[in-house]
């Protein structure tokens, strides 16, 4: 059966679709839309057309009622995408702090966050914890360069 479309959603829109997936029979069935072989590779699988494009795709999202098309067709993305670039480097940063075994709930702005220097937890490897850090300074360097004011 057709799955919640968790991953998808219009730009600016809370509306989530019905997506239906060409590996899956049942979804075959119900999106009324035949699905064929296609070779990827080494491996064969199975793919829809989208009526509107033609494109081989793997999912079909009901956009309305009985209609179907591809996420490209119905002007869908990730909710992620619409992120700026700021807000997109504060929850990079939030994330790996939260790798680092840090309580992000514990900062009241975010002066705090920037300023804060993680401290290598027991368990973890001075690698992975190196790793983790040079991405947080990353993201950081990031939140600098889309915080400036001109």
């Amino acid at each position: 059966m057709g799955k919640r479309g968790g991953h998808n959603k219009k730009k600016d829109c809370t509306f989530w679709y019905i997506r239906y997936d060409a590996q899956s029979e049942i979804d075959e069935v119900i999106s009324e839309q035949a699905a064929h072989e296609v070779k990827a590779g080494c491996a064969i699988q199975k793919r829809f057309s989208c009526p509107k494009c033609n494109g081989d795709v793997r999912y079909l999202y009901e956009i309305a009622p009985g209609i179907v098309c591809c996420r490209k067709c119905a002007n869908l993305n990730y909710p992620s995408q619409q992120w700026s670039e700021l807000e997109f480097a504060k929850y990079k940063i939030l994330q790996i702090l939260q790798q680092m075994d840090v309580d992000t709930w514990n900062f009241d702005n975010w002066l705090e966050v920037i300023r804060f220097k993680p401290v290598k937890p027991d368990y973890m490897s001075e690698m992975k914890f190196f790793l983790l850090d040079n991405e947080r300074v990353k993201w950081l360097t990031v939140f600098f360069n889309c915080s400036k004011i001109e």
